[in-house]
């Protein structure tokens, strides 16, 4: 490329390309606004390249005498005018931040009808985007003398040739290199500017519309997918809405034959629409452009008759886009729909242009909720393919585990994020599932004797520690409700889980035990843990149901007569119940705050009967008396669950003293009496009642309550 006017008074610049057929197209030369350039003499040439790579550059054109003459800024560069090397035309010098050090010259061919950073540099300067090469992939009489060559069969090697004769090719040669291929049939790309029609992103202020838009809308996962979208609608281009494919809908657009004018008035439109409405949008392709413009109708421009339909059919993103209207408003007759759903490649497909298409004719967001959801890898994290053979098949799983245990892995998973699955993912599941499931059980066996109606013990009158577990209940239920609310699975199944595992399993069930089993039948206390493990069941079960349909179901259904709540009864499905709600007067933030400070001295006695075990001075905590010191504030809130701590501690006896250090201490040692043969504590009672020698005043007691 020679100039004719420039910081130098004549000099030539130096491309590297790999598609030579592009030369034709040329209109421009690029180079970085940040780059220092150098003025290199050459036997009486000069040439501009990148400073630092003019010793590369002269070596791959086979000079090695040269002089640097001069250095400049990219940045004092642009607006220089070359002569195209071939052509009778100018190719002036653009500024492009695309433009690297780490092949070439550092000055890039830019041909606007030939590639994206082309053609927006070009639509940058002004400049034609010059597409000299037909959809055969021929040259157009736009190229001269290369009209009619096939732009890689004859082009590539001709374009050399005229550069050569033109004495203006340094250097040729071949190199391996990557270049684009179609996914589909595989073969190269050629990329050329094509007419197409669009939607224009900044007509009427749209973009900014779409933007104030999404305020409205509540994100899922919040912030991630707000971005994510906001930032598709801040950097997109205008939207290509035409496809050249033999489907699709078509573009309701005519064509004047004697004057080309484009027509799409709303008289044209209204006539497609009323005989697409009698006989579906395939008669558009299968009419002549006559036989559906309204009669006598005539060319806008120049009252032309004869007309020629467009051949090119929507993007079928426009199709799916326009939902919201054909579908949500049309035959639904709502707008907006409350939530679109779908992959988190979406932000750039359906929700995009959903999005689009709603705002620019309805004003307002298409959806009122947007959830995006990851996709499904196998255990190493890649995807699943048949080719690779690490499809995992829902049916396989259910079939070996079953379909709940299916459902509550995928709750586990954070969904917003790619989901890895296999059997090691699926056997940790599958062991919560079990633990979920027995936790069901247990219950549904110690309220196997109670009658919700009859029986249940008012809250009031409830021992404190099933309030307290009631209490915890609704804490659960609280932040369960919270995470179905904002669609975060993996919150119910930790949520859950959790409770399930550590505050009833470890804690409230295992304490429960020797009251269910050894206090009276019909005794107030046995009858109070009845009641809150009844309700602690019916609402665990109506938790669960949402993902462990099938396992819910069958522990709905065996439970007792469900009168308490109005609308619930036996024969209804828990799919018919209602979602449990928060009660506020089961919250007791007291009772917490002291249960809480127990349960931290409970750790610490669990931790000294372990101690204990091993060394071999107890055997089980049952056949322990734990003595407890503790200060004086703690000392005043343990003195009146006095009679309540053996049950919590699982041990015989539990005995309190004021610590003199003013920490808590914990001595284990053999409780005093002899061993209860039914509820086997170590207690002084045992032997006592005549009757039954063997057993402690309680157990001698609930023998007689057993009917």
């Amino acid at each position: 490329f020679n100039t004719d006017r420039s910081v130098c008074d004549d000099c030539y610049t130096i491309i590297w390309t790999t598609t030579p057929w592009t030369i034709p197209a040329n209109l421009a030369v690029a180079v970085h606004p940040d780059y220092d350039y150098a003025l290199v003499d050459v036997n009486g040439d000069r040439y501009l390249v990148a400073a630092e790579l003019v010793g590369r550059t002269m070596a791959a054109i086979g000079k090695e005498s040269y002089c640097v003459a001069k250095t400049v800024k990219g940045s004092d560069l642009e607006g220089m005018v070359f002569k195209h090397p071939i052509y009778d035309r100018d190719s002036i010098l653009v500024h492009a931040n695309y433009v690297t050090l780490d092949e070439g010259t550092g000055v890039v061919h830019t041909a606007p009808g030939h590639g994206r950073e082309d053609f927006e540099t070009g639509q940058q300067y002004g400049l034609e985007a010059l597409n000299p090469v037909d959809e055969r992939g021929v040259f157009t009489h736009l190229a001269g003398q290369f009209e009619g060559l096939h732009i890689t069969k004859q082009g590539n090697a001709a374009v050399l040739q005229a550069l050569r004769d033109a004495g203006h090719l340094l250097a040729s040669g071949e190199v391996t290199h990557s270049y684009p291929h179609c996914w589909r049939c595989h073969k190269p790309v050629v990329f050329r500017t094509t007419v197409q029609w669009f939607m224009s992103i900044d007509h009427n202020g749209l973009r900014e519309r779409l933007l104030e838009s999404l305020r409205n809308v509540d994100f899922y996962p919040a912030v991630e997918a707000r971005n994510r979208l906001s930032a598709m609608i801040e950097n997109s281009p205008d939207w290509c809405l035409s496809r050249q494919r033999s489907w699709g809908v078509g573009i309701p657009v005519f064509y004047c034959k004697n004057c080309e004018e484009a027509i799409m008035t709303k008289q044209t439109i209204e006539a497609v629409y009323a005989d697409a409405l009698e006989n579906g949008s395939d008669s558009w392709f299968a009419k002549e452009a006559s036989e559906l413009l309204p009669r006598e109708f005539a060319c806008p421009k120049c009252g032309g008759k004869e007309f020629a339909k467009e051949t090119d059919v929507l993007d079928v993103w426009f199709d799916s886009g326009s939902s919201s209207r054909a579908v949500v408003e049309a035959q639904l007759h709502t707008y907006p729909a409350d939530m679109y759903l779908e992959g988190s490649d979406q932000h750039r497909g359906w929700f995009n242009k959903s999005l689009l298409i709603g705002v620019a004719t309805k004003g307002a967001s298409p959806f009122r909720q947007l959830v995006s959801h990851g996709f499904m890898l196998d255990s190493e994290g890649r995807a699943m393919s048949k080719s690779i053979g690490n499809v995992v098949a829902p049916q396989a799983i259910i079939k070996h585990v079953g379909a709940d245990v299916l459902r509550l892995f995928m709750s586990s998973a954070d969904y917003f994020e790619d989901v890895r699955i296999g059997d090691e993912m699926l056997t940790r599941v599958t062991e919560a599932y079990r633990r979920i499931r027995n936790t069901f059980r247990f219950i549904l066996g110690n309220i196997s004797d109670f009658d919700p109606d009859a029986d249940a013990v008012p809250y009031a009158e409830m021992d404190e520690l099933d309030r307290f577990a009631l209490h915890r209940l609704q804490e659960v239920l609280a932040d369960v409700t919270a995470a179905y609310e904002s669609y975060e699975f993996h919150k119910v199944y930790y949520g859950v889980h959790y409770y399930c595992s550590v505050d009833l399993s470890s804690f409230y069930l295992d304490i429960l035990k020797d009251r269910l089993y050894a206090s009276g039948r019909h005794s107030r206390e046995r009858r109070s843990a009845q009641t809150a493990l009844y309700e602690i069941l019916s609402a665990l079960i109506r938790m669960m149901a949402p993902i462990l349909v099938h396992t819910a179901e069958e522990a709905w259904q065996a439970m007792p007569r469900r009168g308490l709540e109005p609308g619930i009864h036996k024969e209804e499905s828990v799919h018919l119940a209602h979602f449990p709600t928060v009660r506020q007067d089961w919250m007791d933030a007291g009772l917490a705050q002291r249960w809480a400070r127990i349960l931290e001295v409970r750790d610490r006695v669990l931790a000294a009967l372990e101690e204990a075990r091993q060394s071999g001075k107890i055997g089980k905590p049952l056949e322990s008396k734990v003595t407890i010191a503790a200060p004086d504030e703690l000392y005043a809130l343990l003195e009146p669950y006095a009679g309540t701590l053996p049950a919590v501690m699982i041990v015989s006896q539990v005995a309190l003293e004021r610590s003199q250090s003013g920490d808590i201490e914990v001595r284990v040692d053999a409780p005093e009496g002899e061993k209860c043969a039914r509820c086997w504590l170590v207690l002084q009672s045992v032997g006592s009642n005549a009757d039954h020698p063997q057993l402690c005043n309680r157990c001698a007691a609930a023998i007689g309550d057993q009917t």
